[in-house]
Parts: C-alpha cells; sequence; structure tokens
C-alpha cells in the first residue's frame, strides 16, 4: 500500500483563531480512541491495524463513514498522514464535543495533541473540507447515521486469495508469498492491478485478513466468471461458512477495484477492466464482425499473429484500424 506524505508549508505560526497557510493533503486519515484500530498509526501488510483512510473527493474534500465508540477518551483526530504524529486537523479546544445532532466544526492546521469527543457510539458520517487560503483552514460536517446503520463493518485493509492469484491459495502477508493485498483508495475502496490467472473453479475471493477466512466476500453465484470484456459484478459478504468464488476466463493483466457499500447491500460491487490486447482486438471485431482482420508491422509488413514477436502492431479490420502490444 502506498502511503501518502502530505507537503506541508507553513507562512508561519499566527494568533490563535486564525488560519495558517499549507498546501492540500493527497489523504487524510481518521485516528483516535473512539475508531476501530484506535490511535495505532501504521497499516502494513501484518493485519488490520491503522489509521481509517478518507475518501478524496476532489476540491478539498473528503469523506468517511464509519462505526465509532466511546472507549477510553472517545477521541477523533484528522491527519494528513498514515503514520506520523504532530501535524493534524483538530479543534482549536481539546475535547470539543461531538453530538447526535448533525453540526459542523471549524478545524485548524496545527501542532496538537486536541482531539474530538465522541459522546454515543454508532455510526457516523465525516465530511471533512479544507480551506487552505481561507479565513479558517477547514470545517468537519459530522451526521450521525444511526446504531444500526451498517449490514456489516467496513475492514481496514482487503486482500486476494485464491488459484488465480499470483500466490494462490496461500496464507499469509503479500511479502511473505501469501494473499494479494489491495490498495487502498478511499474509505470504502479496494484496488488490484497485477496478473490474474486463467481458473474454471475457485479464482479468487476476498478476504479481511492475512491468515483468516473470515471476514470475506466473494460473488453472489459461485464461479462467477470473468471475462475480458470490462464490467460490473455484485459482491456479497460471505458469513461463515458460506463460500463462493470468481472464476477467471483469460490469463493476463487486470485491474479490480473493489467498493464495499455497507449501508444498502449486503455486500458491494466489483468492477473490472481487462488491461491485455485482447480488450483492443474485442473492440475491433464488436465493430465490423464481418471483415476480416489483418495485423501489420509498424512498417506496414503483414504478419500473421502465429509468427507475431512481442511489439507493437497495426490490427485493421474492414475500414477501422487501432495500434495493438502484442506481449
Amino acid at each position: 500500500m502506498k502511503l501518502f506524505k502530505a507537503a506541508v508549508i507553513f507562512t508561519a505560526l499566527t494568533a490563535a483563531g486564525t488560519a495558517n497557510a499549507y498546501t492540500m493533503p493527497d489523504n487524510i486519515w481518521v485516528s483516535g480512541d473512539a475508531t476501530p484500530n484506535g490511535f495505532t498509526n501504521w497499516i502494513n501488510d501484518w493485519g488490520v491495524t491503522g489509521r481509517q483512510m478518507m475518501t478524496n473527493e476532489g476540491e478539498g474534500t473528503f469523506v468517511w463513514m464509519g462505526k465509532l465508540t466511546t472507549n477510553n477518551a472517545a477521541s477523533v483526530r484528522l491527519f494528513p498522514t498514515s503514520n506520523e504524529w504532530g501535524i493534524a486537523f483538530a479543534p482549536e479546544v481539546d475535547g470539543t464535543e461531538i453530538t447526535t445532532e448533525e453540526a459542523e466544526y471549524p478545524v485548524k492546521y496545527f501542532q496538537t495533541n486536541n482531539n474530538f469527543k465522541i459522546l454515543t457510539a454508532g455510526y457516523y458520517k465525516f465530511t471533512l473540507t479544507l480551506t487552505p487560503d481561507g479565513e479558517k483552514d477547514g470545517s468537519l460536517k459530522v451526521e450521525y447515521l444511526g446504531e444500526d446503520a451498517f449490514k456489516y463493518d467496513l475492514p481496514t485493509n482487503i486482500w486476494m486469495t485464491g488459484s488465480s492469484t499470483p500466490n494462490g491459495w496461500t496464507q499469509g502477508p503479500t511479502f511473505s508469498g501469501g494473499r494479494m493485498l489491495m490498495e487502498k483508495k478511499g474509505y470504502n475502496v479496494y484496488e488490484y492491478s497485477g496478473t490474474l490467472k486463467a481458473a474454471e473453479t475457485d479464482g479468487f475471493k476476498f478476504v479481511c485478513e492475512p491468515w483468516a477466512w473470515y471476514p470475506a466476500f466473494g460473488p453472489v453465484t459461485d464461479g462467477e466468471k470473468i471475462t475480458t470484456a470490462d464490467g460490473s459484478y455484485d459482491i456479497v459478504n460471505l458469513v461463515n461458512p458460506a463460500d463462493a468464488k470468481f472464476a477467471v476466463e483469460k490469463e493476463g493483466p487486470y485491474v479490480l477495484t473493489l467498493t464495499l457499500d455497507p449501508m444498502n447491500s449486503d455486500g458491494g460491487k466489483l468492477d473490472v477492466v481487462y488491461k491485455g490486447v485482447q480488450s483492443a482486438v474485442s473492440e475491433l471485431e464488436a465493430e465490423d464482425t464481418g471483415a476480416v482482420e489483418e495485423l501489420y508491422n509498424l512498417n506496414g509488413v503483414s504478419v500473421s499473429r502465429e509468427n507475431a514477436v512481442p511489439g507493437i502492431y497495426v490490427i485493421r479490420k474492414g475500414c477501422k484500424a487501432k495500434k495493438v502490444v502484442i506481449k
């Protein structure tokens, strides 16, 4: 997983109550005693500990939804990095209380140990709006969603496992030859970019820990096939002992984006994009199914597909032509 570090520029510490100049961070993380992993400040391939990433929606807006408790000091603080202390977005008054009433709280970007305090356990939505050049550093809109707003709790991390993954069914973290850790893209979005092997059965599913088999997520129907056509597939929360895995039609490079939606479903969706040469060929076939496909090298010499060596080629089919890479 990539760890993004915000480049911070201070003009000078100004008087209390005025804004500081800073550059817009790429990501924001929610941390504190009230969050699922407490004040743990690291996320790695070993397990599920770490801060809760917000989703960057652009133009200075970051969103997070999840479960908060009243454990210990029931604290919440927002950090511009996943693993460093000190600089944070926080209230100017330590212990500023967050209630179940929808409200917007000013936040200051400064070196601090100040925290918000959660008064009621349950599910919340945070919307952080940052204004680096404004009269204030930003504001945090808080909405209480209720005690039972989610059908399941969102995992901090997701791993892929199965016959189609590079390391098969081996348990353990990715760096030791185990499950494939997906890259976190937001509070509920996880991405894998890499090779999948063809498998008629037991291709892959998603698990929430590098060693355990549950919690897990998979297709609605066991054996649902991932093809080279870009598509979206429904995902369900696999409650022990339920089990279901995707099959993979063709080996090759893919980008898989898993988006979980615990408020509105028992799972979410999986968007799949095949990145191999066949995607371009399929487009040509769809555009002119009655024409003969011809393959040429960049010197304009006709080449048979069987004799083509790795390189860049032009495929012509009817009046359509496209460059493709054969690996």
